[in-house]
């Protein structure tokens, strides 16, 4: 009887073992699922991907990457990412706020979430897991897409660019053996033609001066300079102003915040840039550092 009981007690601590064990490993697997990044479909393109397009805060521990897209215009194309652990966030100090933000969207693509500030879309970073590239039917169109992560007092936590390509897919057409060229006849590649951004309404000229405005009087220069080259990439010479003034010695203290140290090269750079289009204040202020002043 004694031996039957010690049996008996053997037994039961097996499975109890066995259980702790098995609620151990299932504890896990939620954990992982909950903090899952990406959707399976996205993670299964994930394995591919090279060290070099993962980008590291400042600190080295705040993970971020974007994959390049070639998709099919008029298709909803996934935006696949990586995005940072709710650990890596709280380490950084960063948390609720923290969002996407995404410049130098075309006219004629969009994205599945957040909303757009003239040519550049806010999404909330909950959203981003299952976030879609959409465009129009019928487009060709090839460009740069620049992610960045933001935190709180809009601080820059990382960014990454990622070339687009929209391209229809061509009919497969059943043909006969293929004749090869002609020697005094070689094929030329085809030219390389690198599109040009588009100028911005008046109305989106004036969101954007305002955003990015608003963004330096909270002290998140560098996002700031975002949206101000944004502004001056498609032809604002209120932008270019703007982001030359944000580099400019003589206006380092117009921001709150701990600002990054100004730099006269890059300011002289954005203040040419707004005196080609036509800023009057810019040819000024390049005369008064031509000056020494």
């Amino acid at each position: 009887m004694g031996g039957a009981t010690d049996a008996y007690e053997r037994g039961g601590r097996i499975c109890r073992a066995v259980a702790c064990c098995l609620g151990m490993i299932l504890a896990l697997a939620g954990s992982a699922q909950a903090s899952a990044p990406a959707t399976p479909g996205q993670l299964a393109g994930l394995a591919a991907w090279h060290e070099g397009q993962i980008i590291l805060a400042a600190d080295g521990n705040l993970t971020f990457s974007v994959k390049s897209i070639d998709a099919e215009p008029g298709i909803e194309a996934p935006i696949a990412m990586i995005l940072p652990s709710a650990a890596e966030l709280r380490a950084a100090g960063a948390g609720e706020g923290t969002f996407l933000l995404i410049r130098n969207i075309p006219e004629g693509v969009s994205v599945s979430a957040g909303m757009a500030t003239g040519r550049v879309w806010v999404v909330p970073l909950r959203e981003a897991p299952t976030l879609r590239l959409l465009s129009k039917p019928g487009a060709s169109a090839q460009f740069q897409l620049g992610f960045h992560l933001i935190g709180p007092n809009n601080r820059v936590l990382a960014e990454t660019t990622v070339p687009v390509t929209l391209r229809p897919i061509q009919p497969v057409v059943a043909v006969g053996p293929a004749i090869p060229p002609r020697p005094e006849t070689p094929l030329k590649p085809p030219a390389q033609t690198r599109p040009q951004a588009e100028p911005l309404s008046p109305q989106a000229e004036a969101v954007l001066l305002a955003r990015g405005r608003e963004v330096l009087e909270q002290g998140g220069i560098a996002a700031a300079r975002i949206i101000f080259e944004e502004l001056a990439t498609h032809g604002s010479a209120a932008g270019a102003l703007a982001l030359a003034r944000s580099y400019d010695p003589a206006y380092a203290g117009a921001s709150r915040g701990s600002a990054p140290p100004p730099n006269l090269a890059e300011a002289r750079k954005w203040y040419e840039r707004a005196a080609e289009l036509g800023n009057p204040d810019a040819k000024r202020r390049l005369a008064e550092i031509a000056s020494g002043g």
